[in-house]
């Protein structure tokens, strides 16, 4: 039985995104991976955390406008379907794939301090339940299964696209994946690519934005045609004048040439939380490892960007070296010893001379 609800008013892929519109993001077309599809190019999306229903709404529209509108009913079909989306034979139905909760739902869902200590299938469904409530909030990130959600209010198939990772802590194939919607309402395939801000370091990269990929203008593009010499009225056919020329100089120019950026800052309760985890003075969309002995962003993320660096190798082999170190206090004790068995040993020496 279809959803209740449908974007009636909607058309994916009419007759405005012919030609592809927009700026292109060049940060996304360097992280295009080989084997992504073919005549289509990245575009810019407005980066505040909406980047997913922004590309959605940019597909389907032509603009960001309904990126709020997306937003809500992807929080109401998984509020109204949870059972469904918490089943691996349903996800298989969407995607072909096996085995997603236990390949993609930890690392997209926080199922740790809350739930510790219950059963498996319960942490999964309350911390699933705590993402969907918390997702809600405008700005916030967004997962696969707000896209697996997006498919089926939207009734068409998205093809994800993620760049080829070296070092990746998810497995690429269920990200980079084909989802049909439980009831298909249109033919053609919405492309939405997993990017980054401003990293195109591909080694244990992970995406904090989303991009749309619309159709490469071709050569041979339809143009307005000219008026033709009769059609022309005669008072026309005088050369307007052209205005002044702006001297190059007084243009800004931007460094930065991907996607727009993000403003998360840094939140004292992170040091509560990880002690190795301290602000950076002056810079307050950035935190400082002090077991790695780094300056990382929060930036984009926020809170998860700490927990991506804490689950790094590079920070738990640092953190293992740390606690290995002696502590003050130890260092001290063990000079205070060394003290005292020259005091005992003092008496011997002058009885001796």
């Amino acid at each position: 039985m279809p959803p209740k609800y449908e974007f009636s008013d909607f058309c994916l892929m009419n007759k405005k995104l012919c030609l592809s519109k927009g700026f292109k993001d060049q940060i996304s077309e360097k992280l295009f991976p080989s084997d992504g599809p073919k005549g289509l190019e990245p575009k810019q999306t407005f980066g505040d955390g909406n980047c997913l229903y922004r590309a959605m709404s940019t597909i389907i529209c032509g603009n960001e406008n309904r990126h709020e509108e997306l937003r809500v009913r992807t929080f109401i079909e998984l509020c109204l379907n949870i059972d469904k989306y918490l089943n691996n034979s349903y996800l298989k139905e969407l995607t072909g794939l096996d085995d997603y909760m236990e390949n993609l739902l930890g690392s997209s869902f926080d199922l740790s301090s809350k739930t510790k200590g219950k059963p498996k299938s319960e942490r999964q469904r309350e911390g699933f339940e705590a993402g969907i409530v918390d997702n809600i909030k405008p700005g916030t990130y967004s997962t696969m299964w707000h896209i697996f959600a997006l498919s089926n209010i939207l009734g068409f198939p998205i093809q994800t696209v993620y760049p080829d990772v070296r070092g990746s802590l998810v497995d690429r194939n269920y990200v980079n994946v084909r989802i049909t919607p439980s009831h298909m309402q249109h033919p053609s395939v919405a492309y939405v690519m997993w990017t980054h801000t401003r990293d195109v370091d591909l080694h244990g990269w992970t995406p904090n934005h989303f991009v749309p990929l619309l159709p490469v203008p071709s050569v041979g593009a339809a143009q307005p045609s000219a008026p033709t010499q009769s059609s022309v009225p005669k008072e026309s056919k005088k050369r307007p004048q052209s205005p002044p020329r702006v001297p190059p100089s007084l243009f800004k120019k931007s460094k930065y040439t991907g996607s727009f950026l993000y403003k998360s800052s840094f939140s004292s309760t992170w040091t509560q939380q990880w002690p190795c985890i301290i602000a950076v003075p002056g810079m307050p969309s950035k935190f400082r490892c002090t077991a790695c002995n780094r300056d990382l962003s929060c930036a984009k993320q926020g809170i998860k960007d700490v927990k991506d660096h804490l689950n790094t190798k590079a920070h738990q082999t640092h953190a293992k070296e740390l606690q290995k170190q002696p502590t003050l206090f130890q260092a001290c004790a063990s000079s205070q010893n060394d003290i005292d068995k020259v005091c005992q040993m003092s008496p011997f020496c002058f009885a001796f001379f």
